[in-house]
């Protein structure tokens, strides 16, 4: 017996296993976009910080420069 082609049962298995495949696939994918979005969200938080400390740095290096503290007799000039 000589067969031309595939049998609706092969077929519908062979469908199964595509979608089966493909929703792996889309989870894999899904779970990979969800740690490259908290990864970018932690960048983000990170350089809102340093920006947020060289600021203060700033600040305070400005602010101490005219801050004075005498105590008995000597004055400590910040």
């Amino acid at each position: 017996m000589m067969r031309k082609g595939f049998s609706l049962t092969e077929m519908a298995i062979a469908a199964g296993l595509l979608v089966a495949l493909l929703f792996v696939l889309m989870q894999l994918f899904s779970f990979a976009s969800s740690y490259v979005s908290f990864g970018m969200a932690k960048l983000d938080r990170t350089s809102r910080l340093r920006l947020a400390v060289e600021s203060l740095k700033i600040d305070i290096r400005e602010a101490g420069s005219d801050i004075a503290v005498a105590d008995s007799g000597r004055t400590l000039k910040i």
